[in-house]
């Protein structure tokens, strides 16, 4: 499950690799991040059918939010949908065949347990997972958008990343 990960190759240069267009202010602010967290707004590419380009980048929140969530606090524990189960569950399965996307990542960490236990927490160690030559990598995503009841039904574009 991917739980964190790292975003450092600027959008310019996604959207060059990807052969994309960057349609989002957000990608202005860009700053590198070497901790993403979920809830984090992030880069997603999308395949659209309003564009000349079909590919864009657009940023979204990591987490989430089906259209009938009530609130945001759902979105923290929906960062990761499982490729067995997407069909099934109700807040993957409409999504699968419309609603997918690339998350451009340049690594991600993945924990494992270290096999001496010290005290009542058994300790983990962080690995760091990415491509050998440094290009950014491409995870599978699901993305949605959400009215916001707090803010006068604003749309709010988030996802969650297709783990094994």
């Amino acid at each position: 499950m991917c739980g964190r990960f790292v975003a450092t190759t600027a959008p310019s240069d996604l959207a060059l690799l990807f052969d994309a267009v960057l349609d989002d202010p957000f990608a202005e602010q860009f700053r590198a991040n070497y901790n993403v967290a979920p809830t984090t707004q992030i880069l997603t590419l999308v395949q659209t059918d309003d564009s000349a380009n079909d590919r864009v980048l657009r940023r979204a929140h990591w987490g989430l939010l089906p259209s009938w969530s009530k609130d945001r606090k759902r979105a923290a524990s929906m960062i990761n949908a499982r490729s067995e189960t997407l069909t099934e569950k109700p807040s993957f399965r409409n999504l699968v065949a419309r609603h997918r996307c690339v998350i451009p990542v340049d690594g991600y960490y993945e924990w494992r347990t270290v096999d001496v236990a010290t005290g009542p927490k058994t300790p983990k160690r962080p690995y760091f997972i990415s491509s050998p030559d440094g290009v950014a990598l491409a995870l599978a995503g699901l993305w949605t958008t959400w009215k916001d009841p707090e803010r006068n039904g604003e749309l709010v574009r988030s996802c969650a990343i297709i783990t094994t």
